[in-house]
């Protein structure tokens, strides 16, 4: 029973699927999930600040636009997940 719950969530939340891979058509999915915004408001604690490399690039950045995370919209993640 808990695959059921749990397995659309990592896929929804970024884990596994890079929520630009997901179906247009499902992606609406991924805002029902709790996962999602838990996963949202870790990785802007962690990764909000950047870390720029010696090519002047920033991983961090690019990690937080690949699963949709703003920090400056935190606030809602944190809102929605409680």
């Amino acid at each position: 029973m808990l695959p059921i719950l749990f397995v659309p969530q990592m896929l929804f939340a970024g884990f596994f699927v890079a929520p630009e891979l997901i179906p247009i058509w499902l992606r609406w999915a991924r805002y029902l999930c709790t996962l999602t915004y838990a996963v949202r408001i870790a990785l802007v604690e962690e990764f909000g600040d950047g870390c720029p490399n010696e090519d002047g690039q920033d991983p961090c950045k690019q990690l937080l636009e690949t699963v949709d995370a703003d920090p400056d919209e935190t606030w809602w993640c944190v809102e929605s997940y409680l």
